[in-house]
């Protein structure tokens, strides 16, 4: 499969497991500062931005707790995620027998 932004993106927002696995693909991105404390310090257009970054950051560490988002999470998530679309697509081009072989 190509992956494509608009493959991304769909995937995203119709795919809950697509969904959380980019919340935490970004957060890891992050520098491990930057997930201690919450917060954008280095702006290097890799994991979440400032404006997101409190909120990326509670859901990824909620879902590699083992947890799955809900509800209103789920909407929040679905709302903040497309902005990241040009880094997931790098992140799946960039690892695309991984992730074929996980069946996403």
């Amino acid at each position: 499969m190509k992956w494509t932004p608009e493959v991304i993106k769909q995937k995203i927002l119709t795919d809950q497991r697509w969904l959380e696995r980019a919340v935490v693909a970004i957060y890891e991105r992050q520098t491990e500062r930057e997930q201690d404390l919450f917060i954008t310090e280095d702006y290097n257009e890799r994991g979440f931005n400032n404006v997101d970054c409190r909120t990326g950051a509670f859901m990824a560490q909620w879902i590699k707790k083992g947890n799955h988002l809900t509800g209103k999470w789920i909407v929040l998530a679905k709302k903040i995620m497309p902005k990241y679309v040009n880094q997931l697509t790098a992140i799946a081009q960039g690892k695309e027998k991984e992730l074929e072989t996980s069946k996403c």
